[in-house]
């Protein structure tokens, strides 16, 4: 799919740097659109035109250091700069240029601001199984998970059953994103939640998409897979032992699995 990047404005900056902008739509662009979707946003204010991508400091610092920043590197030309976000345990993957802020905001009409969860402004790009699949890897490496529950009526009853899922706070965006789901052969279904923040007293809804089942983790893995180890750890245990327990970290699978 050929893009229009004639409204792609580069400054003095961009040129020295020699930054550049694909003219097509690629696997690899897709998959930057899905983790900018995820846990990103375009960010301007007067001569200031970012995008910033945000992460846990432990369990995502590896896929910035080696996806994310990669990605960028081989489409723009450019490496982002990750740094922890002082007194939290997040972590911030900062892209700096007027050239591809532009070209993300006016060539793929994704908004600046917070509101990045639409997905009617990323239908111009998801036309086919080949440009959703690598969408939905970045996504779901960013603001999805994966877990896996007991079946009482399976003995011995161990966390074996697997759900991909993800939790979003716009309705809108959890009833397109199931669509599209569900457009590549995947069933799945949507929770409503509630929570209520002890603090403040309100009562704040955020809705599940769940994709449920061994036959739609072993196809989910075979056509998107991920490439966060955060995720990949959990699903290569589940692979090799047939059960991964809940509530282990990171470092305690990656350890499992050198053991294994």
């Amino acid at each position: 799919m050929k893009l229009d990047i004639s409204k792609v404005e580069f400054s003095n900056s961009d040129i020295k740097r020699k930054i550049k902008v694909p003219e097509r739509l690629t696997v690899e662009l897709c998959e930057i659109v899905g983790i900018i979707a995820g846990d990103g946003c375009l960010y301007k204010r007067k001569n200031r035109y970012e995008i910033y991508i945000y992460g846990n400091s432990i369990d995502d610092i590896k896929y910035h250091k080696e996806i994310v920043k990669n990605l960028f590197k081989e489409v723009f030309n450019l490496e982002p700069k990750i740094h922890k976000i002082k007194d939290t345990n997040a972590i911030r993957t900062r892209i700096d240029s007027k050239a591809i802020f532009v070209f993300f905001n006016k060539v793929l009409c994704i908004p600046y601001g917070n509101k990045v969860k639409n997905l009617g402004v990323q239908n111009n790009i998801l036309t086919s199984k080949k440009s959703i699949y690598p969408y939905l890897r970045g996504l779901a490496d960013t603001d999805f998970g994966i877990k896996f529950k007991k079946r009482n009526d399976v003995k011995p009853s161990l966390y074996k059953y697997p759900i991909i899922y993800g939790n979003f706070a716009s309705k809108e965006f959890a009833e397109q994103l199931s669509r599209l789901i569900k457009k590549i052969g995947f069933n799945n279904h949507i929770e409503r939640n509630k929570r209520n923040n002890l603090k403040t007293g309100k009562y704040y809804e955020s809705f599940s998409i769940n994709i449920i089942g061994k036959e739609n983790l072993k196809t989910w893995m075979k056509k998107i897979g991920f490439n966060n180890r955060r995720h990949l750890t959990k699903y290569l245990l589940w692979k090799k032992l047939g059960y991964c327990t809940p509530l282990t970290t990171l470092q305690e699978r990656e350890i499992l699995l050198k053991s294994l």
